[in-house]
């Protein structure tokens, strides 16, 4: 449980998961925190405690109306920040949040029946449906192979352009600094909308 420091104090169910990971400190972690659907949390408050959390990605989930009525799915509207700022979409918080809903029906510390804050799923979901604030669906169900549990995420496909000659040379320049070096680059395409705030950089295969 996690509170504001505001006049009236608010209380909000949060876990803390790795995804890509079986080890509870390998992987790449992500907190993950549930609003309710009345919440007046402003994006301000959001970004303090995703500093707060000092974690690599802070996922708000608010539950929508729409996980009444479909049988084994649950949806929630999803928002994305890092310690400095929002992000459009993340796909290993996308994971980890994905991990906790479908844990809380059973063995989330906290959660359930007979804790103050209710479980988000039951053992019949199979699939969490993420809105975000641009309107992207992801969607993300659990599988069982060879007895072993594993999640998909499906992403919505995006569009791409090639980025212009003289905006590749600023992106490349930026990409040598971060990097160390001149890496060895076959394509740089810009998202069309809603994903035009995004790269894709295709590498060649020899800078592994």
């Amino acid at each position: 449980m996690l509170s504001t420091t505001m006049s009236t104090p608010r209380s909000y169910p949060f876990a803390i998961a790795n995804a890509f990971s079986q080890d509870a400190f390998g992987g790449n972690p992500a907190a993950i925190i549930f609003l309710d659907p009345s919440n007046t949390l402003t994006q301000e408050e959001r970004l303090k405690f995703a500093k707060g959390f000092n974690q690599p990605i802070v996922v708000f989930l608010t539950p929508t109306s729409i996980s009444a009525k479909n049988r084994g799915v649950v949806s929630f509207d999803v928002q994305y920040f890092s310690p400095g700022f929002e992000i459009e979409l993340c796909g290993h918080g996308t994971a980890a949040a994905t991990k906790v809903i479908l844990d809380s029906a059973s063995n989330l510390p906290g959660f359930g029946q007979g804790s103050q804050f209710p479980a988000f799923s039951s053992s019949q979901t199979h699939t969490v449906e993420f809105t975000t604030v641009k309107g992207v669906v992801i969607s993300a169900r659990k599988l069982v192979i060879e007895e072993e549990e594993w999640f998909e995420i499906v992403l919505p496909a995006g569009k791409l352009k090639e980025l212009p000659a003289e905006e590749a040379e600023r992106v490349l320049g930026a990409l040598s600094r971060a990097v160390g070096k001149d890496p060895k680059v076959k394509y740089i395409g810009v998202g069309e909308p809603p994903f035009h705030n995004d790269l894709l950089i295709v590498l060649e295969e020899s800078e592994n």
